[in-house]
């Protein structure tokens, strides 16, 4: 245990500030004098603009550059739901109304596709904000500005430094900053606005002075919202160090990536070249649990922030209003300590500490189970994410077989560089997808697979399907060159009870996936079983889907029952109290694979040329005799199948035959009985 405490941040005062300081208190002019004019024409340079003036602190800067720009009554600006408070603050104090809009999921910054359905006649300008030192999307949000005529303040309070392509942030609306001291640089308190045009500039100088252009001549009403040269003489020397603070927090943000990155538990902050890391903000679901036990190690750790702008009491008016992600990522986000302070042995500890949590000292949460003995076999089961529903010694039991390790330990190289969007990763078969490929990316030296999810703990984060233009946003956003669809209604018997629902997910989101996709980009469509020869809507969805996917130029991986997979028999069993008897219909016969052999065919599939695949679950499985293994000395109880449910599971259709085998013969390769297939398909 260290004795002294690792803070979240940390001023880093030398003795050039001390002596600047020191100068200015000697001199008598303590006020706006000359310190002040040599620090805005000194950051003025830095950023790339003309004009930078000097400032109070971040919050005047904000409201002065707005005034600036004649932003007042009636006037909407849209901005983030999720930052500090002072960001929507400026705006009401120009009495103008704040607009919100949810932000992207990886980056914490306000979501560039959301923007243009939330301008109305009454908008006046955008200010998004470069959350945690990382920029925002600056060449669309400056394209949907210059569309519909609207200004730019960039609220860059935490971003000093930062670049979008190489150029600096700050210099492409009005840039606003903040000089508190915990910032990547401070002047104790300050803030700063920068911009490039001349009349603006002048405005804003009048405002921040009580609306005086020379002494006791008042313009209009202003306010007293100047920067001394006490605190300017500090920021003269911070500026000086400021791109040696930033490589610091950079190297430092670097450190936790290569130390934490196999910690699946986690999500570490997006990477960017242009990112300045004010704060390194990472996503853990139980997150007070891990910030009160990060404290007892005495690391100091701060949710930036718990609560959205739009929940504060402050803001009773948009309680009603709702952004799932900014909601969502207010619950579980939390920020390390990552300034230039930090020393090698503080960056070990935390490291240490934060391993040892995941390691040891977490309770169970629906993807990791702490055991004492730290194998390697530990270590690669945890890398592919099965969902522990069952061990695999029971898996096995139930499949009457041994899973195939063709599948489980399936080489993915192939898929290196490409860029895959998966819909429907919420449910158990796209968890364990997603752990697979995260597990590549650990494992692997050199390029990666870049993927993204539509889909986390349930909610449609990203992307609804059934609707054409959310779809279409969200594809023209991420470029993919691969689509997984998983995707789709539940089945028997909750599927027949929302025909209307089973439909329009399994067959018009795959048609708007195929219709929005682009033309070099590959669908893969997660199906089921139930396909083959289907008695309900379902299963009928299911295969007008494939049809409609294969016809595209795409391909199917279709599995069979899940033997891991959450709200099946087997959970519903292992519920169960032991004294309690087991339901069971005894004749129904079942095709089974393991929750590894799902995702290993899904992989399978995407690397393979187009078609219809399966695993070779083997013969059916009669219900009753599985139960028997499982539970031996359980009383059964007969029940009736579910509605929906079919006696016997079809292994294929009455118009499918099987063309070829692949991997060994894990995996069959289904052809309609009219096709004409080749036996070389894997490329």
């Amino acid at each position: 245990m260290i004795s002294q405490i690792i803070p979240i941040a940390k001023p880093l005062i030398g003795e050039e500030e001390k002596k600047a300081v020191i100068e200015v208190l000697s001199s008598g002019m303590l006020a706006q004098g000359k310190i002040v004019a040599a620090f805005e024409e000194a950051f003025a340079e830095f950023i790339g603009v003309k004009h930078a003036i000097a400032t109070s602190n971040g919050t005047t800067a904000l409201h002065a550059a707005l005034l600036g720009l004649g932003i007042g009554h009636g006037d909407e600006v849209i901005t983030t739901a999720f930052s500090f408070i002072a960001t929507a603050n400026a705006i009401k104090m120009c009495g103008a109304t704040p607009v919100f809009v949810d932000i992207d999921e990886r980056t914490f910054n306000i979501d560039p596709l959301l923007i243009e359905r939330a301008i109305t006649p009454r908008t006046k300008a955008i200010l998004p904000v470069h959350l945690f030192g990382l920029p925002a999307e600056m060449g669309k949000i400056m394209d949907i500005a210059k569309k519909y005529n609207l200004l730019v303040v960039e609220d860059a309070c935490q971003a000093h430094g930062a670049e979008y392509k190489r150029r600096k942030v700050g210099s492409f609306g009005i840039g606003c900053f903040s000089f508190y001291p915990t910032k990547n640089m401070t002047t104790s308190e300050g803030g700063m606005v920068t911009t490039n045009d001349d009349i603006i500039a002048a405005r804003i100088r009048l405002l921040i002075s009580h609306g005086s252009s020379k002494k006791y001549n008042h313009d209009f009403i202003g306010y007293n919202y100047r920067m001394t040269d006490v605190a300017a003489a500090i920021g003269l020397e911070q500026l000086r160090k400021l791109t040696a603070f930033n490589l610091q927090r950079v190297h430092n943000a670097l450190f936790y990536d290569s130390s934490l990155r196999e910690l699946s538990e986690i999500t570490l902050p997006t990477k960017n070249d242009g990112h300045v890391y004010h704060q390194y903000s990472i996503l853990v679901k139980q997150r007070d649990y891990f910030q009160k036990y990060l404290a007892d190690r005495r690391i100091e750790s701060v949710a930036y922030y718990p609560i959205p702008i739009h929940k504060q009491a402050a803001y009773k008016e948009y309680e009603q209003e709702s952004f799932p992600v900014a909601e969502r990522i207010a619950t579980t986000i939390l920020s390390l300590p990552i300034g230039p302070y930090l020393t090698e042995d503080d960056r070990q500890y935390v490291v240490r500490a934060i391993r040892d949590f995941f390691e040891k000292y977490l309770p169970d949460n629906p993807y990791f189970s702490y055991r004492d003995d730290a194998s390697e076999q530990n270590k690669i089961s945890r890398l592919n994410g099965r969902v522990k529903i069952m061990d695999k010694e029971k898996v096995e039991l139930v499949l009457g077989r041994k899973e195939y390790n063709e599948l489980v330990l399936l080489d993915i190289n192939s898929l290196k560089n490409e860029r895959i969007l998966i819909t429907g990763a919420n449910g158990s078969i796209g968890t364990s997808l997603l752990k697979r490929l995260q597990g590549f990316n650990i494992l692997s030296q050199d390029a990666k697979i870049d993927f993204l999810s539509t889909d986390i703990e349930g909610n449609h984060t990203y992307m609804n399907v059934t609707d054409f233009n959310n779809v279409f946003a969200v594809v023209n956003k991420y470029h993919p060159t691969i689509i997984v669809n998983i995707a789709g209604a539940k089945h028997a018997p909750e599927g027949e009870h929302e025909t209307w629902k089973t439909l329009s997910i399994n067959t018009i989101g795959t048609k708007n996936l195929i219709d929005c996709a682009p033309k070099d980009c590959r669908i893969i469509l997660a199906s089921t079983c139930k396909s083959a020869n289907p008695e309900i809507v379902y299963g009928a969805s299911k295969l007008i889907a494939e049809r409609m996917t294969l016809n595209s130029g795409g391909s199917v991986a279709r599995y069979f029952n899940v033997v891991e997979s959450s709200g099946n028999v087997f959970e519903i069993w292992r519920s169960l109290p032991e004294n309690e008897p087991i339901r069971v219909a005894p004749t129904c016969q079942r095709h089974f694979i393991s929750l590894d052999e799902a995702a290993g065919l899904i992989l399978y599939t995407m690397m393979a040329k187009p078609g219809r695949y399966i695993v070779n679950s083997g013969h059916l499985l009669k219900m009753g005799d599985v139960a028997e293994r499982l539970y031996p000395h359980r009383e059964k109880i007969i029940i009736s199948p579910r509605r929906g449910d079919r006696l016997t599971e079809k292994f294929l259709a009455s118009s499918e035959d099987i063309e070829s085998y692949h991997l060994g013969t894990s995996v069959i390769k289904v052809k309609n009985i009219h096709d004409k297939g080749s036996d070389d398909d894997h490329k």
